[in-house]
């Protein structure tokens, strides 16, 4: 990877996070006017992104549409200061409940890029079902994903996700690197990780506590970007307290001058990361259309007669459910569920599929009419199966042709 350390460096406050608690830090932001405040102090310091997490009236933590949208209007009102929503998951949330943030229409929002375990504390669930499913919240909404990656295995979800069409360029990449079940916050460790990005990508490396300052400093001097504030530290020097999230962004613009790095400006931030502005209703964050959903066609028609093709299918390896992305024209998402002898396909998504299957509409349709090999499509790319030796794969096209050999 060629380290641009003549590209602008873009820096995010995180002001509040969602484990600090007044009784740690008294100043900590946390109601709607608090976080709005501390987040207007932040740009005239010169971060261009601010990263936010909401708090109840008692100060634990909650994902109130209302106080998003109070926020965003506030800060919205006096700056051009790009909002970074989080979606991450409390207890007792539906997956429609992490899309709320996003609804609320942020410039950029955190896309948690796999599941994995969070300390000792839990484990922070992110099935490819749920992230396929807030991938096109982000779409609908025109909201660019910031990526939360906690380990390698997440950038390689993300590329997954690259490939089946639900991102598009420039790329951002937010790799955590916390003391306990992510990749530690190690410089030779940083480095192996970078080479793991796509093309196109930007990133910033997040350390907490004592980890912060060093992680800021490789970020700038590698020509990543830096995340500072509350949400990873409250020490602005060992033994010392800082007084604000704008203390220190004032910091990393010092450094980031000492270091001979521009600083972007919130402007410049939405240009690199492809933000929309969102002061201007005709800008877009994504180039391409919102994917559809066909509703006539013939992957269509092929879906609503697999019930009768695979009627009384009796393969061994056919699984029970299965999962299909389908992109391009004709393309949308279906499932088909194989159980008791009945089987039922529909629009849409089901809950941990035993087989997904992605591609383009009209792959899937040349594997069906045999013009396409089912074998080459998946070993050149063409069709990507989560599928261990891709026998559930096979079963279910042995089992379809066997149907369309009894309906002639």
């Amino acid at each position: 990877m060629k380290f641009e350390t003549d590209t602008p460096c873009a820096i995010t406050a995180a002001l509040v996070g969602g484990f600090a608690r007044k009784d740690q830090l008294p100043w900590l932001p946390c109601t709607p006017k608090e976080i709005a405040t501390a987040a207007l102090d932040c740009w005239r310091e010169g971060a261009a992104i601010c990263h936010i997490h909401v708090r109840g009236a008692d100060g634990t933590p909650t994902h109130s549409k209302a106080m998003y949208e109070e926020i965003r209007d506030l800060v919205r009102a006096e700056s051009d200061l790009n909002l970074n929503f989080t979606t991450s998951r409390l207890e007792s949330m539906t997956a429609e409940d992490r899309f709320e943030p996003v609804q609320c229409g942020p410039e950029l929002a955190t896309f948690n890029s796999g599941s994995f375990n969070f300390g000792e504390a839990f484990v922070f669930e992110n099935s490819p079902t749920f992230m396929r499913r807030i991938a096109l919240e982000f779409w609908k909404h025109q909201v660019r994903p910031e990526f939360e990656c906690f380990d390698t295995g997440h950038i390689g979800n993300i590329q997954r996700m690259i490939d089946e069409g639900y991102f598009e360029p420039p790329f951002f990449f937010q790799l955590v690197m916390l003391p306990k079940g992510t990749t530690p916050a190690r410089p030779g460790l940083l480095l192996e990780v970078l080479k793991e990005l796509p093309p196109q990508s930007h990133w910033m490396a997040v350390g907490t506590g004592k980890d912060q300052l060093p992680m800021n400093t490789l970020g700038i001097i590698l020509g990543g970007h830096v995340r500072t504030g509350f949400e990873d530290n409250f020490y602005y020097r060992r033994g010392e307290k800082a007084t604000s999230n704008a203390q220190m962004v004032a910091r990393v613009v010092r450094l980031c001058r000492e270091l001979n790095r521009p600083v972007a400006t919130a402007a410049e931030a939405r240009q690199l990361f492809g933000m929309r502005d969102a002061r201007d209703p005709a800008s877009r964050a994504y180039q391409r259309p919102f994917p559809t959903q066909a509703t006539a066609g013939p992957v269509v028609e092929f879906f609503a007669a697999v019930p009768r093709l695979l009627a009384g299918a009796r393969h061994p390896a056919l699984r029970s459910s299965y999962q299909f992305h389908l992109r391009g024209e004709q393309g949308g998402s279906w499932w088909i569920r194989v159980a008791d002898g009945a089987v039922t396909t529909g629009p849409g998504e089901i809950l941990n599929p035993e087989v997904t299957l992605t591609g383009t509409a009209a792959d899937w349709l040349a594997v069906l009419g045999g013009t396409l090999h089912p074998v080459g499509a998946v070993q050149t790319g063409r069709l990507i199966v989560s599928d261990l030796r891709f026998s559930g794969y096979g079963a279910l096209l042995q089992s379809l042709a066997a149907g369309q050999k009894r309906s002639l």
